[in-house]
């Protein structure tokens, strides 16, 4: 519980400046470039595409079978456990990148990257080469509440980029001087914390670890652990699908198939202010829910995780609730203020994605329990809705608009979680506190209105925003 709290606070004190990083990077990325800046979200959706199919799971379950194994492996044993996990992990990543390249015209093409297209791709696997890699050392700095230095290489690599991305921008370089730029601060990153993850699991010390152990001995214990991890990858993997479906990993890439990269970059936008807001108000909890829970779980007290998923629920909601209403009431003046007048149409996209996605992330908690406590079918089921919506978010963003399309996007996520909630309910006994959303919401509101009347009369600038926000 002692480390959970450390890992909070680090999250809390630093991730802050990270979201400030990130959104200095897009506000430089759209002036920049305008909406052609559509053609940086498709990249980064395949980027993300990539790197999400050729994980099957790996470095999510990391989170799991880590703190599970650091009670009863030795050192040996978990290093070893590491280097087979991360070989078949980059071994899968080789599989879709030897494609990628070989159709890189035809994809380019398709996806409306621009005669530069097929270099962009090439640059693009390197870059997703580099990131499979800073990702498995995230998740085992954060299986050990390491997050003080998962955060540092994290803002190191936003600083880095922004820095890198500026100056380049600057002197006139266009989108391929962008991604490799990416590629410098993310192999930098990756040097610096494979480091620290060496650093961390070295420092895992038990009683057993001055014990010799054989090869046989070892070899019993990953015979035992694979079906289980195997089972487990699978599920995550299956989950993250679902997940991403309901990303812009998938968004990007596909709305590019049926609209133009301006329309792209107007509901990347939209999206992406609304997410790293969301992000940024849950900061606390990043990397905590799941070896928080995985704890209280192993412990086998029923009464604690209820008053684990309350607490969790409640701290949320007090967060969440005003910077909702907040965001929601400001979106009209933040997104021109910050991206350009041309960004003027996603206000309504982005309204539309706050009301849900903060409704999402408040009864998500749910289906994070669920997984951990490898109630597959349970997950999955929820997370199913998602693929059905799939298509439905095509469709709407082809024939009605991006705003029907963000409607879509949203509402099959909210169904998801509340689903996810009430199979945990049924299953733990869970309890969502309504009536402290009751009073939060009522003290939001007001909140709301004011901020709101105030807007209304109050022109546009830099100094209207930050005193609204602050107030």
């Amino acid at each position: 519980m002692l480390d959970a709290s450390r890992a909070a606070f680090w999250n809390v004190l630093l991730l802050p400046a990270l979201a400030v990083l990130n959104l200095a990077f897009a506000v430089i990325l759209r002036r920049s470039f305008g909406l052609y800046s559509g053609v940086y979200d498709i990249l980064l959706g395949v980027l993300a595409t990539l790197l999400l199919w050729s994980t099957f799971g790996i470095p999510s379950s990391l989170t799991k079978f880590l703190p599970e194994l650091d009670g009863t492996w030795s050192r040996a044993g978990i290093t070893r456990f590491l280097r087979r996990v991360i070989l078949v992990r980059f071994a899968l990543l080789v599989a879709v990148l030897v494609p990628l390249n070989v159709f890189s015209e035809w994809i380019a093409e398709v996806l409306s990257l621009g005669a530069e297209g097929p270099v962009l791709l090439q640059l693009l696997s390197a870059l997703v080469v580099v990131r499979a890699g800073l990702e498995l050392i995230a998740k085992i700095l954060n299986s050990y509440f390491a997050q003080l230095w998962t955060n540092l290489i994290l803002l190191g690599q936003s600083l880095l980029d922004f820095l890198l991305v500026g100056a380049l921008l600057i002197a006139g370089y266009q989108m391929k001087a962008v991604l490799g730029a990416l590629l410098v601060s993310s192999a930098v990153s990756v040097l610096w914390g494979a480091d620290r993850a060496r650093r961390v699991l070295r420092g895992e010390r038990r009683a057993d670890d001055d014990r010799e152990m054989t090869g046989e001995p070892l070899d019993e214990l990953f015979d035992a652990e694979r079906p289980r991890f195997i089972r487990f990858a699978t599920f995550t993997y299956t989950y993250e699908l679902t997940v991403y479906l309901a990303g812009m990993g998938f968004v990007a890439p596909a709305l590019a198939v049926v609209l133009d990269p301006e329309q792209v970059a107007l509901f990347a936008t939209a999206f992406k202010l609304v997410i790293t807001t969301v992000g940024l108000v849950v900061v606390g909890f990043r990397g905590v829910y799941r070896p928080f829970f995985v704890r209280l779980r192993v412990a086998g007290d029923a009464e604690k995780l209820r008053r684990g998923f309350v607490a969790v629920s409640k701290a949320q909601l007090v967060l969440l609730l005003p910077t909702g209403v907040g965001l929601g009431v400001l979106s009209g003046d933040l997104i021109p203020l910050l991206f350009g007048p041309e960004f003027l149409p996603a206000v309504p996209i982005a309204r539309v994605l706050i009301t849900l996605l903060f409704v999402e992330t408040a009864f998500n908690l749910g289906n994070i329990v669920l997984a951990i406590d490898e109630q597959y079918r349970s997950v999955l089921g929820a997370k199913s809705l998602v693929v059905v919506g799939a298509p439905l978010f095509l469709a709407a963003a082809a024939y009605g608009g991006l705003t029907w399309a963000a409607v879509v996007f949203g509402g099959v996520r909210v169904a998801a979680a509340a689903i996810g909630y009430w199979l945990a309910r049924r299953r733990y006994g869970f309890l969502f506190p309504w009536g402290f959303l009751l009073k939060v919401g009522t003290i939001a509101g007001v909140m709301g209105a004011v901020v709101g009347a105030l807007s209304a009369y109050w022109p546009t600038s830099p100094q209207q925003v930050m005193a609204l926000v602050t107030l």
